[in-house]
């Protein structure tokens, strides 16, 4: 369905209680960057940019603010306008949360001044004060085009004469902008470079670059709507991303709240409140769980608390805690965040702190520096409970609750968490759980911290699966245990059907911390076990069959050249991981010198894979392909060291051997051998030829750094399934552009195709021609052509990349206490239902 028909849909059928009245404001909420510390102010005036934005762009709206501040004028004042949630708009049948807002600027803005407007898929590159301080001659707006004010600049005393309030509120865009560029002389030409959309993108000059193609905005805002694909250009917001995450940006603070944050602590000074009325029905609903708390209390050796909540709306003044947890706190101090602490308040850590009936009276914006509050006076654990009930109608409207998705606690969460890898934390929502006899939401993180992590590691009977995942075990750092999980019919109907009782030999519960598994079977024994636990067990995941995400918690680790849907949660590699260890190249470099002892250089290494269901090696191309390469071995005056595998075939290695005949030293691989001197020949080799149809052997030739050279198989058809899938890919990634000649967001045919991507239905082939693409693009090897060089080689990234990554989505903890800040991916979350 197309991204407009589902939007419409939605606001025609939306709920009222969707935007709740504490969330709607007369006027947009403003956020001021001031005069930096120690810098002389300037006497250009305040920098004024209205931003059009909405709940669901709540990344892209703090990136946004971040991307200003990396670029700004630290002698000058800016303020951003969000506007977002405004009252008296008509927003039934709007493409955006924001359509029409940007036709109210100049009623904001007083009639006077000039006013930027952007869109919150926007980052800025360079100083918006630059923009706003443009020559505007007699036009009343500049823009990159009459009709597209996505970045415009607004002379704000003009633009009142065009646009009334009324006209933002219940007009249509069209004829609005049309109203516009109807008079000549209204409109400017605007500078390209302040509206760099996506492909328009040129780094160093462009001011402001814009995520036009809303299906491949990196942040993701929509995940129901839509089948999000790769960005070209998407590594310059995730730059920004992780710049504001080492730094802990927030866009308010506790010094610094929102407006919103200041009319609701105004509002609780009202005593008569008529929360009260709501505590009746809610007492029991909102309570402590006890036995959860106890279990953690007992877990931490919790002897001092900090109790967090709004009395004014609670429906308990105190923390209620079981009697035998009671008994041995030692001290219980109270803070509410909306009073005025008193000066004698401590202000000490405490063991925990323990936080419900807050978090979801307060506003979006500040339950960022809320938490940070929280987790800094935590030495140990962070309990917090939201209730997400619907407030009763007598409730104050300014003190009503918020409801969010889980995605955004999550995100809000991890955030902050990344910061004080120490503490353990978790939130519980309750929502109308109760009610319906099911387990709350938990969402936590940190859990494996000042602990020993139990990981298992799956294998079965294919040793490569089986090396990947030990790869990836040791990546992580925590010490692990390999289960061998045989694939009898008995587990397989059991796995397949999803019958959780009854065990899966040898597995069976204490079920461990972090499953690692790779292949087929083992991730999908893996996924069963995470069912039968409950959900507690994180999975990190490997392969191209391994399945779509399916929990927060899934961690899945692909390579890009499978072209598998893109997903926070997953990690795309250039190569699979490689598993040989660098202790064991050490010992294979010095067998293999013996071996090569003597021989003359440059020493060539060929590794030879086989026949797959894409390509072909027969006999005559394994002769081929000996001739060719001895060819230019003498040709480099050098000596040639080949070695077949178990896919090459017995009569295709005899064909190589014949061809290469007393010219090279070839070893024909053989069941159940003990001297392959295939690690051997890798580590001692000057220059490595392999075929390009084995991504393990390529693997393992780009880790030592030498010149790689490529030798493609002939290619064979694919089978009607592998052909379907790869028709799938080329239909799911048209483009087709809309009028302004940017590409329109994804619907029809090509979003249906996605979707069947998405769920892994249909999976696409292996695309090797773009592996190799990618591999000679980045230097890491080259085709195999008309000679051989021992020059040149480059080692492919470390694993340590992948490895920090993977500790922060999984909460490892770190020796440093910022450690975990400097990851470009922040998740580090639970979430279970």
């Amino acid at each position: 369905m197309a991204f407009l028909t589902q939007r419409i849909l939605q606001s025609v059928f939306r709920r009222s209680a969707t935007i709740k009245a504490s969330q709607i404001r007369a006027e947009p909420a403003v956020v001021v960057l001031p005069v930096r510390d120690g810098v002389t102010p300037c006497d250009k005036p305040p920098v004024r940019i209205f931003l059009g934005t909405e709940t669901a762009q709540y990344k892209a709206e703090r990136i946004f603010i971040w991307s200003i501040e990396k670029v700004r004028d630290p002698s000058r004042v800016y303020e951003i306008h969000l506007m977002k949630h405004l009252l008296g708009f008509r927003s039934r049948f709007w493409l955006t949360g924001f359509t029409n807002y940007r036709f109210a600027i100049p009623h904001f803005a007083g009639k006077q001044g000039r006013a930027i407007y952007n869109d919150v898929d926007q980052i800025y590159l360079k100083d918006p004060a630059e923009l706003f301080d443009l020559e505007m001659g007699e036009h009343a707006y500049l823009a990159i085009d009459a009709g597209d004010i996505s970045v415009a600049l607004f002379d704000c005393e003009k633009m009142s004469r065009i646009w009334t309030l009324q006209d933002a509120q219940t007009g249509q865009k069209n004829p609005l902008l049309a109203r516009a560029s109807g008079v000549d002389g209204q409109w400017g030409k605007l500078d390209g470079r302040w509206n760099a959309r996506d492909r328009e993108y040129v780094a160093g000059e462009s001011g402001v670059l814009h995520y036009t193609s809303l299906h491949r905005q990196p942040w993701h805002p929509f995940p129901n709507l839509f089948v999000y694909q790769a960005n070209a250009v998407a590594g310059v917001w995730f730059d920004l991303e992780r710049s504001a995450n080492e730094a802990g940006y927030q866009v308010f603070s506790a010094g610094r709240p929102s407006q919103d944050f200041v009319e609701l602590c105004h509002s609780l000074q009202d005593t008569e409140v008529p929360a009260a009325q709501e505590r009746n029905d809610r007492t029991g609903t909102v309570v402590a769980r006890e036995a959860d708390l106890a279990r953690l209390f007992d877990e931490y050796r919790v002897r001092t608390v900090l109790d967090c909540r709004i009395p004014a709306v609670a429906a308990h003044s105190s923390l209620r805690l079981h009697e035998t947890v009671a008994a041995g706190i030692e001290r219980i101090d109270s803070l509410d965040p909306t009073q005025a602490a008193p000066a004698d308040a401590p202000s000490e850590r405490v063991d925990a702190v323990v936080c419900m009936e807050m978090l979801e009276y307060v506003p979006d914006e500040d339950v960022p520096w809320l938490l940070r509050e929280l987790f800094s006076r935590a030495r140990r654990l962070l309990y917090c409970e939201v209730d997400e009930t619907p407030s009763s109608p007598a409730s104050h409207s300014r003190v009503s609750r918020h409801r969010r998705t889980a995605a955004w606690w999550q995100y809000e969460f991890e955030l902050v968490a990344r910061h004080f890898p120490s503490v353990r934390w978790r939130l519980c929502v309750p929502g109308n759980a109760a009610a319906h006899g099911s387990d709350p939401l938990l969402i936590e993180g940190n859990e494996c911290n000042e602990r020993e992590a139990v990981v298992w590691v799956l294998a079965n009977q294919k040793p490569g699966h089986t090396s990947q995942a030990t790869a990836l075990a040791e990546i992580i750092g925590w010490p692990f245990q390999i289960m061998q999980v045989p694939q009898t019919l008995q587990a397989v109907v059991r796995v397949l059907l999803r019958i959780h009782s009854g065990e899966v030999a040898p597995l069976k519960a204490p079920w461990p911390n972090v499953i690692v598994a790779c292949g087929w079977w083992p991730t999908r024994v893996a996924r069963w076990i995470k069912a039968s636990s409950g959900g507690r067990v994180r999975l990190l995941l490997a392969g191209r069959k391994c399945g779509p995400v399916r929990s927060q918690t899934d961690i899945l680790v692909s390579c890009q050249h499978f072209h598998l849907p893109i997903h926070e949660r997953r990690i795309e590699t250039l190569l699979p991981v490689q598993p040989i260890a660098e202790s064991k190249m050490e010992v294979a470099r010095e067998r293999g010198e013996q071996l090569m002892q003597g021989a003359a250089k440059p020493r060539v290494a060929l590794l030879v894979g086989g026949s797959s269901k894409q390509h072909v090696l027969g006999v005559a191309d394994t002769t081929s392909l000996g001739r060719k390469v001895l060819r230019q071995v003498q040709a480099a005056g050098g000596s040639l060291f080949a070695v077949t595998s178990r896919r090459t075939g017995a009569d295709a290695g005899k064909a190589l051997q014949t061809a290469l005949q007393e010219h090279a030293q070839v070893h024909l691989w053989s069941r159940g051998e003990a001297e392959n001197p295939y690690l051997a020949y890798l580590a001692a080799a000057d220059i490595i030829v392999v075929t390009g149809e084995s991504e393990s052997m390529l693997t393992d030739a780009v880790a030592t750094g030498k010149p790689v050279y490529i030798y493609p198989l002939r290619q064979t058809y694919f089978s009607p399934w592998l052909a379907l899938g790869a028709k799938l890919v080329e239909w799911s990634e048209r483009t087709p552009k809309n009028r302004r000649g940017t590409e329109r967001p994804q619907q029809g045919f090509e979003y249906l195709c996605s979707r069947i991507l998405k769920h892994e239905w249909i999976l696409p082939p292996r695309d090797l021609d773009a592996l190799h693409r990618n591999l000679v693009e980045k230097g890491l090897a080259q085709m195999f052509g008309q000679s051989l060089s021992a020059d040149g080689g480059t080692r492919a990234p470390s694993k340590d990349d992948l490895g920090q990554r993977l500790r922060i989505m999984l909460a490892q903890p770190q020796d440093e206490p910022d450690a975990q800040s400097r990851g470009s991916f922040p998740h580090n979350a639970t979430i279970e239902a």
